[in-house]
């Protein structure tokens, strides 16, 4: 798409220019498409998905509650009734931060759970069910029980 956003005024001014026009007259007559085509797609394109995934990131409090559940066969996830089970071989890696443990299924997708309220006790037990089914894979912080 961004090549014929670049090609396309080239060739207006082409087509305008073979109908007899100078190449200042189709260069005025298309110059709104000129400039305003690429400004369009390479500047207010990219800042229209900025702010949509801005507003989906604020707006993240509407998403239905999910119970998680860690044990020795993996991540079980419920929401709305429909259970999702992730086995620790189909999770590629694990990290923490203050308020989410993410759990990688490719370079691209992780399953965010949140840990921000968890007691210290239970997040302990969590982070040590996680690094002996995970090992080099889990990028954790704290200490283990």
């Amino acid at each position: 798409m961004k090549v014929i956003v670049l090609v396309s005024p080239i060739l207006l001014v082409a087509l305008s220019a073979g109908t007899g026009a100078t190449l200042w007259e189709a260069i005025v007559l298309h110059f709104f498409w000129i400039i305003f085509g690429p400004l369009f797609v390479f500047v207010a394109m990219p800042l229209s998905y900025r702010m949509l995934a801005r507003k989906a990131w604020r707006g993240r409090v509407n998403v239905p509650a999910r119970e998680f559940t860690v044990s020795e066969e993996g991540l079980s996830i419920a929401d709305n009734g429909s259970p999702a089970s992730i086995t620790w071989a189909e999770i590629r890696k694990v990290a923490e931060t203050p308020e989410f443990m993410l759990f990688f299924l490719s370079m691209r997708e992780a399953v965010y759970c949140p840990i921000g309220e968890l007691p210290a006790e239970t997040l302990m037990k969590l982070r040590g069910i996680v690094r002996r089914n995970l090992g080099d894979r889990a990028d954790l912080a704290g200490s283990v029980a």
